[in-house]
């Protein structure tokens, strides 16, 4: 099985964390509805809370998953925009519709790897940072 966020292996895990939560809360309910009010022990609440947290588990584990998704398809639309053209951060915030946070992140990610690099405008009263996808020399 591949880890990586675009195989289909990683929409199946996420799946099946989301199906087992589902489950556990399921069991959870059968057993809160069968215990009598009377009836219930400091034991009846450790395995409530024992549930819960399997219950958490299961759904930070498909939140995570799920988040991962995100960020490559965030990734891919920055690279296609600037594939397209030269873009501030404005730009980018207007064709992807995401926050600025999430697109500074991608962006020094992409820095980092050496993907893209930036450069400022001087054509307005204040300099505007630009960015623009790198061209391999061999490719050009």
């Amino acid at each position: 099985m591949s880890i990586r966020p675009d195989s289909p292996w990683h929409y199946a895990g996420t799946f099946y964390a989301l199906v087992k939560a589902q489950t556990k809360l399921h069991v959870l309910i059968r057993f809160v509805g069968k215990t009598e009010l009377f009836n219930q022990s400091e034991s009846d609440n450790v395995a409530i809370k024992g549930q819960l947290d399997e219950i958490e588990q299961h759904l930070k584990s498909a939140r995570h998953k799920l988040a991962t998704n995100i960020m490559i398809d965030l990734t891919q639309k920055i690279e296609a925009q600037l594939a397209l053209k030269d873009c501030n951060a404005g730009e980018l915030k207007d064709a992807t519709g995401a926050t600025y946070p999430e697109i500074f992140t991608i962006l020094k990610q992409l820095s980092d790897a050496g993907r893209v690099g930036y450069y400022f405008v001087y054509t307005t009263p204040l300099p505007v940072l630009t960015y623009q996808l790198k061209k391999l020399f061999w490719k050009t």
